[in-house]
């Protein structure tokens, strides 16, 4: 009788196979609304990404396919025969009929998008979004995400073409453990079968909601388990049980009254929308009620008075694509972006929204409709494969742009060895060694060699210095802009050439002297202490990249990344700069620019200016550059907060959302990422002059003693 009873379970879950558009489209008509669910599923996730801000909770029409997945799986697996003779032949048409269902389009749009991202993308985000594709064509793009610890919900990472790439991730690796849970199903008595469905489930909704358990644990007193955070967003254990909730649903009681049905999937599709329209603030807490809905509108929607709502030929249509809507949309939305260069109007949001619409049709057509064979789509995923890694390699095709594109570094020539007298007492050039690895981007005074320069002087010579500047490549990028600014105003100050941050360490280095260790900093504080003069600390390093990177204790071994905790070091740093008689003065990041030029063209035309002008650097917007260093603006305005520091802001009087052009306003260009040229820092210097003025404080004159040949150390 029990067999009888799981023979009857099982024929119920047989049918279709997964994500078959086709078979979709022309099944029985309780199949129907799933195409129009799926519609549905995918026009949520199009708002969250077209407007995170506006729609933030639409991506809960991930969670909405992940049911229909496992929905379809299950009906998929249960014809899968995986014992007997003939059972190896079975399984290897199932993997091939899964990659040939999604790797041909997958490989299409990755490619399509890394050639038209040569034009239209920065050289560094198109040299991420080729390591992304590479994980993506390798089944781990949400691995990689996952141990870079990226946020998906983060405005910054938002603005990548790739990033919802993470779901093919997903579910290729869904159908692999349904695939070994198949084999291992029909392997076990009837007995346990049902169980070990149960039991994965469970297991995999106590792990995406672990931390909340621990916490309640807790809370009463119960000894828990160690743990620091919740599961990532993009990892696929915490996810399994919403596509085995899918498996469920011919489980579900059925109704004879249509009245209770209609009820049921009205209910259903009020859990799915009211959560991803109305709400405001991100949860995990709303997925069971959002998978819940879907389970009801997956099973009593048929014969219902809602069943015309999802079976109405727009989102019938609109299912049908929904595969390849979802790879193209995002790319469509951020190289568009990308060449807008500003926020976009109604008429180009409805422009882009046209634009994914007819590129998924064609991918549809042309790639995910056809079924190519493997001697057509196995060549595709190898090509799209190797641009990826070729991008990944080459820094984003940085190399096949023309030299007249790439901002030169103009000489300078006007820097001054610091006198022995400002910087001789308590140095110790052993540990406050000079960093070659930077100053390269500078010309560097013939016939002398780096020993020869530990210090450099900024101002006249006849100034006292009162303030010194320290950090990595951001302080050496500063130095002509400072030394101009300080000529000017009667200012003086002491560079140390050296590598110096006030974080624990930097990353391990290539280069022996680019990293900060216990010796040099303590070293520099012995020389401010001994140096009364010096009342002013600048430091100018790349924050946001510390706040990202990987960061280690004095013994070269990871220590904590948290922002809390980076916060508590660098506070620790002030506070030691304040018991010195120092005030801090701390350089935010710098506004970075766009590296291609040719994505401008539209930016130049609106402003009446002629193509030529595509070499100017055109800098993002403001509210681009508070999405860019969101973590590291608040803990510098935290601990300005606190008093501790004094904030320099680059974008100070930049609050319009539209772009524009560094050389006109006298911003710093960026050349390398993090690094600029010197009419760039002697602009933005310039720029930041009436900032300066009011924390530097003036230079006293003193007589100038005669040189003492080289350098005492």
């Amino acid at each position: 009788m029990k067999a009888t009873q799981h023979q009857s379970i099982d024929a119920q879950i047989g049918g279709v196979g997964n994500t078959e558009t086709k078979t979709l489209s022309s099944a029985a008509p309780f199949l129907a609304h799933i195409g129009g669910l799926r519609g549905l599923a995918i026009l949520l996730v199009v708002m969250f990404h077209l407007n995170a801000q506006l729609f933030p909770c639409c991506f809960y029409g991930v969670d909405v396919f992940l049911v229909i997945t496992g929905y379809l799986l299950f009906r998929s697996m249960s014809r899968l025969k995986t014992t007997g003779e003939g059972c190896c032949p079975a399984i290897l048409n199932f993997c091939y009929r899964k990659l040939q269902r999604i790797m041909p389009p997958v490989a299409a749009v990755l490619l399509v998008t890394m050639v038209v991202g040569i034009i239209l993308l920065d050289d560094p985000v198109l040299a991420e979004e080729c390591r992304l594709a590479r994980y993506t064509l390798l089944g781990m793009s949400n691995i990689h995400l996952a141990r870079r610890a990226v946020d998906y919900f983060a405005a910054d990472n938002m603005e990548t073409p790739f990033m919802p790439m993470w779901y093919i991730g997903v579910t290729l690796q869904v159908y692999l453990l349904f695939l070994l849970g198949k084999i291992t199903y029909d392997r076990l008595p009837q007995r346990w079968r049902r169980c070990m469905l149960v039991v994965i489930g469970v297991a995999s909704l106590a792990l995406c909601y672990s931390m909340n358990l621990r916490d309640a644990l807790a809370s009463i007193g119960v000894p828990t388990w160690h743990q620091e955070a919740a599961p990532t967003y993009f990892a696929t254990l915490p996810r399994l049980w919403e596509v085995l909730a899918g498996g469920i649903v011919c489980l579900l009681p059925a109704l004879s009254s249509r009245l209770g049905a209609s009820l049921l999937s009205g209910a259903g599709l009020a859990a799915i929308l009211l959560p991803s329209l109305m709400l405001h603030e991100q949860s995990t807490a709303i997925f069971p009620l959002v998978v819940g809905g879907t389970l009801l509108v997956l099973r009593y929607t048929p014969g219902s008075l809602t069943a015309p709502l999802l079976g109405n030929r727009l989102l019938l249509a609109i299912g049908g694509i929904s595969f390849s809507l979802y790879l193209v949309h995002m790319p469509v939305f951020e190289c568009y972006r990308s060449w807008l260069g500003s926020t976009p109007s109604v008429a180009d949001t409805a422009l882009m929204l046209l634009l994914a619409a007819v590129l998924a049709i064609l991918c549809w057509w042309a790639v995910e409709k056809r079924r190519l064979s493997y001697r057509v789509w196995l060549p595709l995923y190898l090509l799209a494969l190797g641009v990826s890694i070729a991008g990944k390699k080459t820094n984003g095709f940085i190399g096949l742009r023309p030299a007249a594109w790439t901002q030169t570094l103009p000489s300078y020539n006007e820097w001054s060895t610091a006198d022995p007298r400002f910087y001789q007492q308590a140095f110790d050039a052993e540990r406050i060694y000079y960093s070659t690895l930077v100053f390269d981007l500078m010309q560097q005074p013939v016939g002398k060699r780096d020993s020869d320069r530990p210090v450099l002087f900024m101002g006249n010579k006849g100034d006292v210095p009162t303030f010194v500047l320290l950090g990595d490549s951001h302080a050496h990028a500063s130095y002509a802009g400072l030394d101009k600014f300080c000529k000017k105003y009667h200012r003086a100050g002491i560079f140390l050439t050296t590598v110096f941050s006030p974080f624990l360490n930097r990353m391990i280095p290539k280069h022996s002297t680019y990293y900060c260790n216990r010796e040099k900093v303590e070293a520099v504080e012995r020389w401010l202490a001994a140096n009364p003069h010096i009342r002013q600390v600048v430091v100018a390093i790349s924050w946001e990249r510390r706040m990202r990177g990987n960061l280690y204790d004095w013994d070269m071994q990871p220590a904590d990344m948290s922002p809390e905790a980076q916060t508590a070091c660098l506070r620790a740093f002030l506070q030691h700069m304040q018991a010195l008689g120092k005030q801090a003065i701390l350089l935010l990041p710098y506004p970075d620019y766009d590296k291609n030029p040719l994505k401008h063209v539209h930016w130049l035309l609106r402003r009446g200016k002629g193509l030529h002008e595509c070499s100017e650097a055109i800098t993002r917007t403001r509210e681009d550059y508070d999405r860019r260093n969101r973590i590291s603006l608040h803990m510098l305005r935290q601990l300005e907060a606190e008093g501790l520091c004094a904030l320099l802001d680059p974008c100070e009087n930049r609050p319009d959302p539209t772009r524009f052009c560094a050389v006109e306003e006298g911003l710093l260009l960026f050349k390398d990422e993090d690094h600029v040229n010197v009419n760039g820092s002697l602009s933005f210097m310039s720029s930041m002059a009436p900032q300066l003025l009011r924390l530097l404080p003036e230079a006293t004159s003193a007589e100038a003693p005669a040189p003492q040949g080289t350098n005492n150390h």
